[in-house]
């Protein structure tokens, strides 16, 4: 008994340091017991409506390493966030009411400015403790020097006539939007003004304007970006449309690739061209591909002249890939799976009702090698065959 009550006294002291701690224990039927970060109270205040994350982002450089970093939900809540300097000149009215408490100024201070859904502002300061300090000796006079940069972050929810989707299952009315201020001292949110900011947004208004894949009902499968320069406008890179790399996307299109093979002794150039379905998720894509596909022969006919002959097949072709950056200089093994018939013979280098399977080979880019088996009339003749493919996308 007295060890079941003692027990008991050490599972509730755990429950009461992770509810402190604002860690949520779970048992793993793999690894056992474990635990996760929750959100405390306070992050759950200052986050009004954040159901989802903005998807759209747009980065601004400005003047002596400063930056602004603009992420909105849809394009209505950029409409209204476009007179920047007056969102901007807001929070600070409402910053300089804590002003004393912000100091001393050679420390690193997270500003946080939230507004609810009723139009109240809160403000959540938090000093970034460091223990190293800073020093600069000018003229023989010691100055503390301050390196990293502050942080201040303007949120709040724009509420919307109609129901916008944001995700593959959320439709939501209220969305969020956050604008997160790198200075070197928050005081310098005063001086934004003069920074060009409102000319800015109009610029990345126009640029969503003009963008013609993008759609009020495609919103939520793409992620709108930029980067603008406010000091060298020559270092802009236009908005850019990508699709959302956490959501599965799907689509129907041409499908094109040249090949050579080594077949029944002989080099053999071919051609494909047909459809291809791809069904993908993150960096991984799967095709499906049906696609006709000419072998040409050459050969000389008894006058010794060159002639051509084609040798169609109908072929079916399955790969997946999973396409990254950093691998685009390495030789990869790729699974890929086809199987052709023989529907259409010319000249004796192919036997009737034909048929080729290929297994996975390698991939380097968008070529590929892959070793596929001939054979006839249920596996007769079978022999082995190589195949190099360039994949045109």
């Amino acid at each position: 008994m007295k060890k079941s009550v003692f027990m008991c006294l050490l599972a509730g002291i755990a429950i009461t340091v992770s509810a402190q701690n604002n860690t949520s224990w779970y048992f793993n039927q793999y690894g056992g017991w474990s635990y996760t970060m929750t959100p405390t109270r306070s992050d759950l205040y200052f986050t009004p409506g954040f159901i989802n994350q903005p998807r759209h982002s747009f980065y601004i450089q400005l003047a002596a390493g400063n930056s602004i970093r603009i992420q909105v939900s849809s394009k209505e809540q950029l409409l209204q966030l476009l007179n920047m300097d007056s969102v901007i000149n807001k929070a600070w009215s409402a910053i300089k009411e804590i002003r004393d408490s912000l100091k001393p100024e050679e420390q690193n201070f997270k500003i946080e400015h939230a507004t609810d859904f009723a139009g109240t502002v809160r403000i959540r300061t938090q000093r970034i403790e460091d223990n190293r300090k800073h020093y600069v000796i000018q003229k023989n006079e010691v100055a503390a020097l301050k390196i990293e940069q502050d942080t201040i972050i303007i949120s709040g929810v724009i509420k919307h006539n109609e129901a916008i989707r944001t995700g593959y299952r959320g439709i939501y009315k209220v969305l969020p939007y956050r604008i997160t201020l790198l200075l070197n001292s928050y005081e310098q949110i005063s001086e934004l003004q003069t920074a060009g900011l409102n000319s800015t947004l109009e610029q990345i208004r126009s640029e969503w304007n003009s963008n013609e894949k993008w759609s009020g009902s495609r919103s939520w499968k793409y992620h709108l970006s930029g980067y603008y320069n406010t000091t060298d406008p020559s270092k802009n890179r236009r908005m850019q449309d990508t699709w959302n790399s956490t959501k599965y996307r799907s689509s129907v299109a041409p499908f094109v690739q040249v090949s050579v093979q080594a077949i029944n002794n002989r080099f053999a150039p071919a051609l494909g061209a047909g459809m291809e379905w791809v069904n993908a998720r993150a960096n991984v894509s799967n095709h499906f591909q049906l696609f006709w596909e000419p072998y040409f022969f050459f050969d000389q006919t008894g006058s010794g002249k060159n002639k051509m002959y084609r040798n169609d097949f109908v072929s079916f072709q399955y790969f997946t890939a999973t396409w990254d950056k950093n691998d685009r200089t390495k030789v990869l093994f790729n699974q890929i799976l086809s199987f052709s018939y023989l529907v259409h013979r010319s000249g004796n280098f192919l036997e009737p009702t034909t048929f080729k399977f290929g297994l996975p080979g390698a991939r380097y880019r968008d070529v590929f090698l892959h070793p596929e088996f001939v054979f006839h009339k249920f596996f007769k003749d079978f022999q082995p065959s190589l195949k190099l493919m360039l994949y045109l996308d």
